[in-house]
Protein backbone atom coordinates (compact mmCIF):
# COMPACT_ATOMS: atom_id res chain seq x y z
CA UNK A 1 0.00 0.00 0.00
CA UNK A 2 1.33 3.70 -0.92
CA UNK A 3 2.87 5.60 1.63
CA UNK A 4 2.32 9.32 1.05
CA UNK A 5 4.62 10.08 4.31
CA UNK A 6 7.78 8.07 3.22
CA UNK A 7 6.94 9.14 -0.39
CA UNK A 8 7.11 12.99 0.31
CA UNK A 9 9.85 12.17 2.91
CA UNK A 10 12.20 10.62 -0.84
CA UNK A 11 11.29 13.41 -2.33
CA UNK A 12 12.80 15.90 -0.05
CA UNK A 13 16.02 14.29 0.12
CA UNK A 14 16.16 13.86 -3.85
CA UNK A 15 15.44 18.02 -4.31
CA UNK A 16 18.33 18.37 -1.27
CA UNK A 17 20.91 16.01 -3.55
CA UNK A 18 19.80 17.97 -6.70
CA UNK A 19 20.51 21.39 -4.93
CA UNK A 20 24.04 20.33 -3.70
CA UNK A 21 24.88 18.85 -7.29
CA UNK A 22 24.06 22.53 -8.82
CA UNK A 23 25.58 24.73 -6.01
CA UNK A 24 28.84 22.63 -6.54
CA UNK A 25 28.90 21.23 -2.57
CA UNK A 26 29.29 23.12 0.77
CA UNK A 27 32.16 25.69 -0.19
CA UNK A 28 31.85 28.82 -1.93
CA UNK A 29 34.09 29.63 -4.92
CA UNK A 30 34.28 32.22 -8.00
CA UNK A 31 36.17 30.14 -10.15
CA UNK A 32 33.55 28.76 -12.71
CA UNK A 33 35.63 25.83 -13.20
CA UNK A 34 37.22 24.71 -10.06
CA UNK A 35 38.07 21.27 -11.85
CA UNK A 36 40.00 22.63 -14.92
CA UNK A 37 37.44 22.30 -17.45
CA UNK A 38 36.93 26.01 -19.73
CA UNK A 39 39.36 28.00 -21.93
CA UNK A 40 43.13 27.93 -20.60
CA UNK A 41 45.58 31.02 -19.93
CA UNK A 42 47.02 33.48 -21.90
CA UNK A 43 50.50 32.76 -22.34
CA UNK A 44 53.41 35.95 -23.17
CA UNK A 45 54.83 35.78 -26.75
CA UNK A 46 58.77 34.45 -26.40
CA UNK A 47 61.23 36.67 -28.00
CA UNK A 48 64.72 35.91 -29.12
CA UNK A 49 68.02 37.36 -29.63
CA UNK A 50 70.04 36.22 -32.15
CA UNK A 51 73.70 36.75 -32.04
CA UNK A 52 75.29 35.54 -35.26
CA UNK A 53 79.12 34.13 -34.83
CA UNK A 54 81.86 33.50 -37.37
CA UNK A 55 80.76 32.44 -41.01
CA UNK A 56 82.00 30.28 -43.38
CA UNK A 57 80.69 27.59 -46.72
CA UNK A 58 80.39 24.96 -44.15
CA UNK A 59 78.18 26.87 -42.13
CA UNK A 60 77.43 29.33 -39.46
CA UNK A 61 78.01 29.68 -35.66
CA UNK A 62 75.10 31.19 -33.53
CA UNK A 63 73.82 32.15 -30.41
CA UNK A 64 70.02 31.88 -29.43
CA UNK A 65 68.77 33.37 -25.88
CA UNK A 66 65.01 33.36 -25.39
CA UNK A 67 63.16 35.33 -23.08
CA UNK A 68 61.45 32.49 -21.46
CA UNK A 69 64.96 29.80 -20.43
CA UNK A 70 61.98 27.31 -21.17
CA UNK A 71 61.00 27.76 -24.74
CA UNK A 72 61.68 25.38 -27.19
CA UNK A 73 62.48 26.63 -30.99
CA UNK A 74 63.66 26.07 -34.25
CA UNK A 75 67.30 27.53 -35.79
CA UNK A 76 68.04 27.12 -39.44
CA UNK A 77 69.68 29.46 -42.14
CA UNK A 78 67.26 30.71 -45.02
CA UNK A 79 68.76 32.54 -48.07
CA UNK A 80 67.42 36.32 -47.76
CA UNK A 81 65.41 36.00 -51.42
CA UNK A 82 63.18 32.91 -50.05
CA UNK A 83 61.81 35.10 -47.66
CA UNK A 84 60.98 37.96 -49.12
CA UNK A 85 57.12 38.38 -49.86
CA UNK A 86 56.37 34.74 -47.81
CA UNK A 87 53.47 34.72 -45.27
CA UNK A 88 54.50 33.41 -41.99
CA UNK A 89 52.35 30.41 -42.02
CA UNK A 90 53.65 29.25 -45.38
CA UNK A 91 56.97 29.43 -43.86
CA UNK A 92 56.08 27.73 -40.83
CA UNK A 93 55.09 25.17 -43.06
CA UNK A 94 57.91 24.81 -44.96
CA UNK A 95 60.22 24.07 -41.96
CA UNK A 96 57.69 21.48 -40.81
CA UNK A 97 57.81 19.44 -43.68
CA UNK A 98 61.80 19.52 -42.73
CA UNK A 99 62.85 15.69 -42.28
CA UNK A 100 65.69 16.48 -39.43
CA UNK A 101 63.22 18.79 -37.79
CA UNK A 102 64.22 17.66 -34.08
CA UNK A 103 67.94 18.19 -34.95
CA UNK A 104 66.91 21.81 -35.37
CA UNK A 105 65.37 21.86 -32.21
CA UNK A 106 66.53 23.96 -29.25
CA UNK A 107 65.95 24.81 -25.53
CA UNK A 108 66.44 27.86 -23.52
CA UNK A 109 69.80 29.84 -24.55
CA UNK A 110 72.56 27.80 -26.65
CA UNK A 111 75.59 28.24 -28.63
CA UNK A 112 75.55 25.77 -32.15
CA UNK A 113 76.97 26.07 -35.15
CA UNK A 114 74.77 25.27 -38.05
CA UNK A 115 76.20 23.15 -40.44
CA UNK A 116 75.20 23.83 -43.81
CA UNK A 117 77.07 24.56 -47.41
CA UNK A 118 76.52 28.12 -47.73
CA UNK A 119 77.24 30.05 -51.40
CA UNK A 120 79.22 32.83 -51.37
CA UNK A 121 78.16 36.32 -52.03
CA UNK A 122 74.70 34.88 -51.04
CA UNK A 123 72.80 36.92 -48.64
CA UNK A 124 71.33 34.85 -45.76
CA UNK A 125 69.40 35.45 -42.44
CA UNK A 126 69.11 33.04 -39.65
CA UNK A 127 65.52 31.89 -38.65
CA UNK A 128 64.20 31.15 -34.76
CA UNK A 129 60.54 30.20 -34.45
CA UNK A 130 59.02 28.89 -31.39
CA UNK A 131 57.81 25.61 -31.35
CA UNK A 132 56.13 23.57 -28.40
CA UNK A 133 54.39 20.41 -28.17
CA UNK A 134 54.51 19.11 -31.57
CA UNK A 135 53.43 22.70 -33.19
CA UNK A 136 55.10 26.27 -33.84
CA UNK A 137 53.94 28.80 -31.45
CA UNK A 138 54.18 31.63 -33.99
CA UNK A 139 56.94 33.31 -32.27
CA UNK A 140 59.52 33.63 -34.80
CA UNK A 141 62.54 36.17 -35.00
CA UNK A 142 64.89 36.58 -38.09
CA UNK A 143 68.88 37.83 -37.79
CA UNK A 144 70.39 40.25 -39.81
CA UNK A 145 71.57 39.62 -43.33
CA UNK A 146 74.98 38.43 -43.43
CA UNK A 147 76.84 37.04 -46.64
CA UNK A 148 80.24 34.61 -46.96
CA UNK A 149 83.10 36.04 -48.42
CA UNK A 150 84.27 34.47 -51.47
CA UNK A 151 87.64 32.42 -50.95
CA UNK A 152 90.62 34.01 -51.74
CA UNK A 153 92.45 33.47 -54.54
CA UNK A 154 96.06 32.12 -54.72
CA UNK A 155 98.61 34.50 -53.17
CA UNK A 156 100.55 36.15 -55.25
CA UNK A 157 104.06 36.14 -53.57
CA UNK A 158 105.03 32.94 -51.02
CA UNK A 159 107.67 33.74 -48.23
CA UNK A 160 110.41 30.96 -46.45
CA UNK A 161 111.69 32.85 -43.41
CA UNK A 162 114.82 30.39 -42.84
CA UNK A 163 118.59 31.33 -41.03
CA UNK A 164 116.69 33.88 -38.67
CA UNK A 165 118.67 34.93 -36.05
CA UNK A 166 119.13 38.34 -33.80
CA UNK A 167 119.90 40.82 -36.63
CA UNK A 168 118.97 39.35 -39.87
CA UNK A 169 117.67 36.76 -41.89
CA UNK A 170 116.99 35.39 -45.33
CA UNK A 171 113.99 35.19 -46.91
CA UNK A 172 112.66 32.97 -50.39
CA UNK A 173 110.37 34.73 -52.53
CA UNK A 174 108.33 32.95 -55.02
CA UNK A 175 106.07 35.05 -57.35
CA UNK A 176 102.58 33.53 -58.66
CA UNK A 177 103.56 35.46 -62.30
CA UNK A 178 107.02 34.62 -62.88
CA UNK A 179 107.10 37.22 -65.35
CA UNK A 180 105.88 39.88 -63.42
CA UNK A 181 108.49 42.12 -61.98
CA UNK A 182 107.70 43.21 -58.08
CA UNK A 183 108.98 44.87 -55.29
CA UNK A 184 110.29 43.08 -52.08
CA UNK A 185 110.87 45.23 -48.31
CA UNK A 186 111.41 44.08 -44.96
CA UNK A 187 109.83 46.76 -42.27
CA UNK A 188 108.68 46.75 -38.66
CA UNK A 189 105.19 45.62 -38.24
CA UNK A 190 104.39 48.32 -35.62
CA UNK A 191 104.98 50.35 -38.86
CA UNK A 192 102.86 48.68 -41.39
CA UNK A 193 100.09 48.26 -38.82
CA UNK A 194 99.69 51.50 -38.55
CA UNK A 195 98.95 51.89 -42.20
CA UNK A 196 97.26 50.92 -44.84
CA UNK A 197 98.25 48.45 -47.57
CA UNK A 198 97.83 51.10 -50.37
CA UNK A 199 99.64 53.86 -48.03
CA UNK A 200 102.75 51.21 -48.20
CA UNK A 201 103.16 50.86 -51.38
CA UNK A 202 102.76 54.86 -52.14
CA UNK A 203 105.68 54.71 -49.23
CA UNK A 204 107.80 52.52 -51.65
CA UNK A 205 107.19 53.43 -54.75
CA UNK A 206 107.71 57.27 -53.55
CA UNK A 207 110.81 56.16 -52.25
CA UNK A 208 112.30 55.09 -55.33
CA UNK A 209 110.91 57.62 -57.78
CA UNK A 210 111.64 57.59 -61.44
CA UNK A 211 114.30 54.97 -60.60
CA UNK A 212 111.80 52.53 -59.31
CA UNK A 213 112.34 50.05 -62.22
CA UNK A 214 115.81 49.21 -61.63
CA UNK A 215 114.73 48.02 -57.84
CA UNK A 216 112.26 45.46 -59.01
CA UNK A 217 113.00 41.71 -58.30
CA UNK A 218 111.72 39.19 -61.43
CA UNK A 219 111.16 35.40 -60.61
CA UNK A 220 112.09 33.75 -57.22
CA UNK A 221 114.50 35.34 -55.77
CA UNK A 222 116.18 35.17 -52.17
CA UNK A 223 116.84 38.63 -50.17
CA UNK A 224 118.88 39.01 -47.04
CA UNK A 225 119.98 41.31 -44.38
CA UNK A 226 123.60 41.94 -45.42
CA UNK A 227 122.51 42.32 -49.40
CA UNK A 228 119.06 43.60 -49.17
CA UNK A 229 117.32 45.23 -46.42
CA UNK A 230 119.98 46.13 -43.08
CA UNK A 231 120.20 44.98 -39.86
CA UNK A 232 117.38 44.17 -37.83
CA UNK A 233 116.69 44.74 -34.22
CA UNK A 234 116.59 41.46 -31.50
CA UNK A 235 112.99 40.61 -29.88
CA UNK A 236 110.91 42.86 -32.65
CA UNK A 237 108.13 41.94 -35.30
CA UNK A 238 109.09 42.43 -38.85
CA UNK A 239 107.15 41.55 -42.06
CA UNK A 240 108.17 40.85 -45.21
CA UNK A 241 106.10 42.70 -48.37
CA UNK A 242 105.84 42.17 -52.35
CA UNK A 243 103.83 43.86 -54.56
CA UNK A 244 103.80 43.66 -58.40
CA UNK A 245 105.27 46.65 -60.81
CA UNK A 246 104.36 47.58 -63.82
CA UNK A 247 103.69 51.04 -65.47
CA UNK A 248 104.79 53.26 -62.80
CA UNK A 249 102.18 51.44 -60.56
CA UNK A 250 101.12 48.66 -58.31
CA UNK A 251 100.33 45.42 -60.63
CA UNK A 252 99.39 43.34 -57.48
CA UNK A 253 97.96 43.94 -53.94
CA UNK A 254 100.64 44.07 -51.42
CA UNK A 255 101.18 40.25 -49.93
CA UNK A 256 102.34 40.37 -46.58
CA UNK A 257 104.10 37.63 -44.33
CA UNK A 258 104.81 38.39 -40.29
CA UNK A 259 108.04 36.51 -38.43
CA UNK A 260 109.82 38.15 -35.06
CA UNK A 261 113.84 37.97 -34.90
CA UNK A 262 115.22 36.53 -32.04
CA UNK A 263 115.38 37.96 -28.72
CA UNK A 264 118.60 40.06 -27.34
CA UNK A 265 121.03 37.89 -25.24
CA UNK A 266 121.44 38.31 -21.20
CA UNK A 267 124.04 41.03 -20.86
CA UNK A 268 124.82 39.91 -17.48
CA UNK A 269 126.24 37.04 -18.56
CA UNK A 270 128.14 38.75 -21.28
CA UNK A 271 131.72 39.30 -21.51
CA UNK A 272 134.29 41.46 -23.60
CA UNK A 273 137.35 40.50 -25.16
CA UNK A 274 139.87 43.18 -26.38
CA UNK A 275 142.21 43.02 -28.82
CA UNK A 276 144.74 46.31 -28.98
CA UNK A 277 147.92 46.17 -31.68
CA UNK A 278 149.68 48.32 -33.57
CA UNK A 279 150.01 51.12 -31.32
CA UNK A 280 152.28 53.98 -32.48
CA UNK A 281 152.27 57.55 -30.66
CA UNK A 282 149.70 58.32 -32.36
CA UNK A 283 147.70 55.66 -33.17
CA UNK A 284 146.14 52.30 -32.57
CA UNK A 285 144.12 49.28 -33.45
CA UNK A 286 141.18 48.44 -31.40
CA UNK A 287 138.47 45.02 -31.39
CA UNK A 288 136.17 44.28 -29.16
CA UNK A 289 134.59 40.90 -29.02
CA UNK A 290 131.39 40.37 -26.82
CA UNK A 291 130.85 36.82 -26.03
CA UNK A 292 127.23 37.45 -26.91
CA UNK A 293 126.66 38.89 -30.29
CA UNK A 294 123.50 39.82 -29.60
CA UNK A 295 124.01 42.20 -27.18
CA UNK A 296 123.52 45.93 -27.33
CA UNK A 297 126.65 48.00 -26.11
CA UNK A 298 128.96 51.59 -26.42
CA UNK A 299 132.53 51.00 -26.27
CA UNK A 300 135.38 53.18 -26.58
CA UNK A 301 138.42 54.42 -25.48
CA UNK A 302 139.69 56.62 -22.47
CA UNK A 303 142.80 58.53 -20.70
CA UNK A 304 144.53 57.55 -18.07
CA UNK A 305 143.79 60.91 -16.55
CA UNK A 306 140.16 60.53 -17.21
CA UNK A 307 139.79 57.18 -15.66
CA UNK A 308 141.23 58.07 -12.48
CA UNK A 309 138.66 60.95 -12.30
CA UNK A 310 136.03 58.40 -12.25
CA UNK A 311 137.91 56.06 -9.73
CA UNK A 312 139.80 53.94 -11.57
CA UNK A 313 137.43 51.02 -12.07
CA UNK A 314 134.64 49.56 -14.04
CA UNK A 315 131.93 50.84 -12.13
CA UNK A 316 132.95 54.40 -12.54
CA UNK A 317 132.82 54.04 -16.28
CA UNK A 318 128.68 53.68 -15.48
CA UNK A 319 128.93 57.75 -14.03
CA UNK A 320 131.53 58.17 -17.48
CA UNK A 321 129.18 56.56 -19.85
CA UNK A 322 126.48 59.11 -18.65
CA UNK A 323 128.38 61.95 -19.41
CA UNK A 324 130.13 60.11 -21.89
CA UNK A 325 126.46 60.31 -23.95
CA UNK A 326 125.54 63.49 -23.04
CA UNK A 327 128.96 64.86 -24.38
CA UNK A 328 127.77 63.40 -27.84
CA UNK A 329 123.95 65.04 -27.59
CA UNK A 330 124.04 67.85 -30.17
CA UNK A 331 121.92 69.77 -32.80
CA UNK A 332 121.27 66.35 -34.83
CA UNK A 333 121.28 64.49 -32.24
CA UNK A 334 118.85 65.63 -29.42
CA UNK A 335 118.35 62.90 -27.11
CA UNK A 336 120.19 59.90 -25.58
CA UNK A 337 118.09 57.08 -27.34
CA UNK A 338 118.72 59.11 -30.27
CA UNK A 339 122.79 58.96 -29.42
CA UNK A 340 122.14 55.34 -28.75
CA UNK A 341 120.51 54.76 -32.01
CA UNK A 342 123.92 55.70 -34.06
CA UNK A 343 127.01 54.49 -31.05
CA UNK A 344 125.07 51.62 -29.77
CA UNK A 345 126.77 48.57 -31.73
CA UNK A 346 126.06 44.40 -31.54
CA UNK A 347 128.44 41.53 -32.46
CA UNK A 348 132.80 42.06 -33.11
CA UNK A 349 133.59 45.59 -33.46
CA UNK A 350 136.93 47.41 -34.53
CA UNK A 351 138.35 50.85 -34.93
CA UNK A 352 142.04 52.07 -36.52
CA UNK A 353 142.50 55.13 -33.99
CA UNK A 354 144.81 58.00 -36.06
CA UNK A 355 144.39 60.76 -33.62
CA UNK A 356 146.21 60.01 -30.12
CA UNK A 357 148.19 61.34 -27.84
CA UNK A 358 151.84 60.56 -27.78
CA UNK A 359 153.18 58.95 -24.15
CA UNK A 360 149.82 58.35 -23.47
CA UNK A 361 148.22 55.52 -21.44
CA UNK A 362 144.57 54.68 -22.41
CA UNK A 363 142.28 51.94 -21.56
CA UNK A 364 139.13 50.47 -23.78
CA UNK A 365 136.04 50.24 -22.09
CA UNK A 366 132.38 48.57 -23.32
CA UNK A 367 129.13 48.61 -21.24
CA UNK A 368 125.82 47.03 -22.48
CA UNK A 369 123.50 49.56 -22.67
CA UNK A 370 119.47 49.78 -22.72
CA UNK A 371 118.12 52.26 -25.34
CA UNK A 372 118.17 54.88 -23.51
CA UNK A 373 122.02 54.37 -22.31
CA UNK A 374 121.73 52.94 -19.47
CA UNK A 375 124.25 50.10 -18.07
CA UNK A 376 122.63 46.85 -18.15
CA UNK A 377 125.52 45.29 -16.58
CA UNK A 378 128.63 46.23 -15.04
CA UNK A 379 130.79 47.43 -17.59
CA UNK A 380 134.51 45.85 -19.42
CA UNK A 381 137.68 47.85 -18.95
CA UNK A 382 140.94 46.42 -20.78
CA UNK A 383 144.46 46.50 -19.46
CA UNK A 384 146.31 49.80 -20.10
CA UNK A 385 148.19 50.61 -22.85
CA UNK A 386 150.33 53.42 -23.83
CA UNK A 387 151.26 55.35 -27.06
CA UNK A 388 154.79 55.67 -27.99
CA UNK A 389 156.79 59.07 -27.40
CA UNK A 390 156.74 61.32 -30.74
CA UNK A 391 159.32 61.22 -32.89
CA UNK A 392 159.43 63.91 -34.80
CA UNK A 393 159.92 62.74 -38.79
CA UNK A 394 162.41 64.50 -41.32
CA UNK A 395 159.07 64.02 -43.98
CA UNK A 396 157.71 67.69 -44.31
CA UNK A 397 155.22 69.09 -46.53
CA UNK A 398 154.67 72.69 -47.31
CA UNK A 399 152.01 74.60 -49.75
CA UNK A 400 153.30 77.53 -52.10
CA UNK A 401 151.16 80.13 -53.12
CA UNK A 402 152.07 83.73 -54.32
CA UNK A 403 149.51 85.28 -56.23
CA UNK A 404 145.50 85.53 -55.65
CA UNK A 405 142.80 87.17 -57.30
CA UNK A 406 138.93 88.85 -57.44
CA UNK A 407 136.91 85.47 -57.99
CA UNK A 408 134.32 87.30 -58.65
CA UNK A 409 135.86 88.38 -62.37
CA UNK A 410 136.34 84.92 -62.29
CA UNK A 411 133.02 83.90 -61.89
CA UNK A 412 131.27 86.40 -64.34
CA UNK A 413 133.64 84.33 -67.17
CA UNK A 414 132.50 80.70 -66.04
CA UNK A 415 129.76 80.78 -62.85
CA UNK A 416 130.05 76.81 -63.00
CA UNK A 417 133.80 76.17 -62.57
CA UNK A 418 134.42 79.69 -60.31
CA UNK A 419 131.01 79.05 -58.26
CA UNK A 420 132.79 78.77 -54.85
CA UNK A 421 135.20 82.03 -55.27
CA UNK A 422 132.37 84.46 -56.43
CA UNK A 423 132.77 87.53 -53.71
CA UNK A 424 136.16 85.37 -52.29
CA UNK A 425 140.00 85.86 -53.24
CA UNK A 426 141.31 82.76 -55.42
CA UNK A 427 144.17 82.01 -54.30
CA UNK A 428 145.61 78.92 -56.10
CA UNK A 429 148.50 76.93 -54.40
CA UNK A 430 151.00 73.61 -54.89
CA UNK A 431 151.88 71.12 -52.33
CA UNK A 432 155.47 70.28 -52.11
CA UNK A 433 156.36 67.13 -49.95
CA UNK A 434 159.86 65.49 -48.92
CA UNK A 435 160.95 62.21 -50.82
CA UNK A 436 160.21 60.53 -47.43
CA UNK A 437 156.79 61.53 -47.02
CA UNK A 438 154.80 58.44 -48.14
CA UNK A 439 151.42 60.59 -47.02
CA UNK A 440 150.02 64.64 -46.34
CA UNK A 441 147.45 66.54 -45.40
CA UNK A 442 146.67 70.04 -46.10
CA UNK A 443 143.66 72.31 -43.92
CA UNK A 444 142.46 75.63 -44.24
CA UNK A 445 141.38 77.59 -41.42
CA UNK A 446 139.88 81.13 -40.24
CA UNK A 447 141.20 80.57 -36.84
CA UNK A 448 144.58 81.95 -35.53
CA UNK A 449 146.81 79.35 -35.22
CA UNK A 450 149.88 81.63 -34.98
CA UNK A 451 150.05 80.75 -31.03
CA UNK A 452 151.80 77.54 -30.97
CA UNK A 453 152.11 77.42 -27.32
CA UNK A 454 148.06 77.24 -27.54
CA UNK A 455 147.67 75.53 -30.88
CA UNK A 456 150.65 72.44 -30.68
CA UNK A 457 151.44 71.00 -33.69
CA UNK A 458 150.65 67.51 -31.96
CA UNK A 459 147.06 69.47 -31.24
CA UNK A 460 146.97 70.34 -35.19
CA UNK A 461 147.65 67.24 -36.46
CA UNK A 462 145.00 65.86 -34.95
CA UNK A 463 143.08 68.31 -37.28
CA UNK A 464 144.72 67.91 -40.00
CA UNK A 465 144.20 63.99 -40.21
CA UNK A 466 140.86 64.15 -39.22
CA UNK A 467 139.24 67.28 -41.34
CA UNK A 468 142.05 68.03 -43.77
CA UNK A 469 142.36 67.19 -47.48
CA UNK A 470 144.77 64.13 -47.75
CA UNK A 471 147.41 63.63 -50.91
CA UNK A 472 146.97 65.22 -54.22
CA UNK A 473 149.55 67.96 -55.30
CA UNK A 474 147.13 71.35 -56.35
CA UNK A 475 144.85 73.30 -53.88
CA UNK A 476 142.51 76.02 -54.68
CA UNK A 477 140.73 78.01 -52.07
CA UNK A 478 138.32 80.96 -51.20
CA UNK A 479 139.43 83.21 -48.95
CA UNK A 480 137.00 85.70 -47.28
CA UNK A 481 138.38 89.22 -48.14
CA UNK A 482 140.59 91.24 -45.18
CA UNK A 483 139.97 88.22 -43.19
CA UNK A 484 143.55 86.71 -42.00
CA UNK A 485 143.84 82.77 -43.12
CA UNK A 486 146.36 79.93 -42.32
CA UNK A 487 147.53 77.20 -44.51
CA UNK A 488 148.34 73.96 -42.97
CA UNK A 489 149.91 71.13 -43.91
CA UNK A 490 151.69 67.98 -42.20
CA UNK A 491 153.61 64.88 -43.48
CA UNK A 492 153.77 61.25 -42.94
CA UNK A 493 156.77 58.89 -43.09
CA UNK A 494 156.28 54.97 -43.77
CA UNK A 495 156.76 54.38 -40.03
CA UNK A 496 153.94 56.42 -39.69
CA UNK A 497 155.64 59.54 -37.96
CA UNK A 498 154.43 63.38 -38.63
CA UNK A 499 156.90 65.69 -39.70
CA UNK A 500 156.68 69.26 -38.23
CA UNK A 501 153.27 71.04 -38.85
CA UNK A 502 153.63 73.71 -41.67
CA UNK A 503 151.76 77.07 -41.14
CA UNK A 504 151.39 80.18 -43.25
CA UNK A 505 149.40 83.26 -42.99
CA UNK A 506 147.53 85.46 -45.45
CA UNK A 507 145.23 88.56 -45.75
CA UNK A 508 144.10 89.06 -49.03
CA UNK A 509 142.65 92.60 -50.05
CA UNK A 510 141.34 93.59 -52.82
CA UNK A 511 144.26 96.17 -53.16
CA UNK A 512 146.35 93.12 -53.81
CA UNK A 513 144.86 91.34 -56.10
CA UNK A 514 147.06 89.77 -59.49
CA UNK A 515 145.20 90.43 -62.77
CA UNK A 516 143.30 87.14 -64.11
CA UNK A 517 145.00 87.62 -67.03
CA UNK A 518 148.16 86.00 -65.47
CA UNK A 519 145.84 82.54 -65.06
CA UNK A 520 145.70 82.88 -69.36
CA UNK A 521 141.88 82.84 -69.06
CA UNK A 522 142.47 78.71 -68.33
CA UNK A 523 139.20 77.09 -66.19
CA UNK A 524 140.23 75.72 -62.89
CA UNK A 525 138.53 72.68 -61.21
CA UNK A 526 136.14 74.10 -58.44
CA UNK A 527 138.03 73.76 -54.76
CA UNK A 528 137.30 71.84 -52.11
CA UNK A 529 138.01 74.63 -49.16
CA UNK A 530 135.98 77.17 -49.77
CA UNK A 531 134.78 76.84 -46.59
CA UNK A 532 136.91 77.56 -43.67
CA UNK A 533 137.51 74.88 -40.69
CA UNK A 534 136.84 76.75 -37.39
CA UNK A 535 139.30 75.17 -34.72
CA UNK A 536 139.18 75.42 -30.96
CA UNK A 537 141.51 74.29 -28.33
CA UNK A 538 140.61 70.77 -26.86
CA UNK A 539 141.60 70.65 -23.38
CA UNK A 540 143.13 67.29 -22.05
CA UNK A 541 140.13 66.38 -20.46
CA UNK A 542 137.80 66.91 -23.20
CA UNK A 543 135.66 63.35 -24.23
CA UNK A 544 136.93 61.52 -27.26
CA UNK A 545 134.50 61.26 -29.83
CA UNK A 546 134.65 58.57 -32.31
CA UNK A 547 130.78 58.45 -33.36
CA UNK A 548 131.76 59.33 -36.90
CA UNK A 549 134.07 56.88 -37.29
CA UNK A 550 132.75 54.18 -35.77
CA UNK A 551 132.90 50.62 -38.40
CA UNK A 552 129.69 49.35 -38.56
Amino acid sequence: MFNMKKSLSLLRLLTAAILLSASGGCSETNDPDPEGGGDPPVKEPVTYTITLGETSEQGAAVKVTPSDETATYYCGIHSEASLLGIPTATLLRQIASLDDLDERLHTGTEEFTIAETLTPVTSYKIVVAGYDDKEFTGDIALSEAFAVEPPAGPAAFTFEVKEKSFDNTVIDITPLAAEVPYFAEVKEAAVCDAMTDDAIISEILNLYGSMAEWFTYTGPTTITSSGDFGTLVPGTDYYVLAFGYADGAAATELTKHKFTTDPEGDPTANTFAFDISGVTARSASIQVEPSDKSVRYIWDIVTDAEYKKYGSNAEGIRSYLADYIKGQIDDFFTTPEEVVSVIGVRGDQWFDYEQLKPATTYYVWAACVDAAGNATAAPAVSPAFTTEAAVVSTATATVEFEKYYNGSELYAIDDVTYKNYNNKAYLPAKVLHSADAVKWYTLYTGTDVGDTELYTDDLLIQYLVTQGTPDGEERRYGLTWNAKAYILAVAQDAEGHYGPVFRKSITPSLSGVSPISDLGFVTADAGTQSTPVMLRAVTPAAPLKRTAHVVR
